[in-house]
């Protein structure tokens, strides 16, 4: 019985660590996404009306 319950043991352990990873990755994705985001909009001249300065 040792066995089987070391083993249902790595099996959770690897599930655990598969959902850490890939929750990880997808903030690093949303973070990444966010600053092209912004470097985009930074990029965008400001369209104005009225007089020139």
């Amino acid at each position: 019985m040792p066995a089987q319950s070391n083993e249902r043991s790595q099996i959770q352990n690897r599930e655990m660590a598969m959902k850490m990873l890939r929750s990880k990755l997808y903030e690093l994705e949303m973070q990444k996404q966010a600053a092209e985001e912004d470097a985009a909009k930074a990029a965008q001249k400001k369209i104005e009306w009225g007089r020139p300065n």
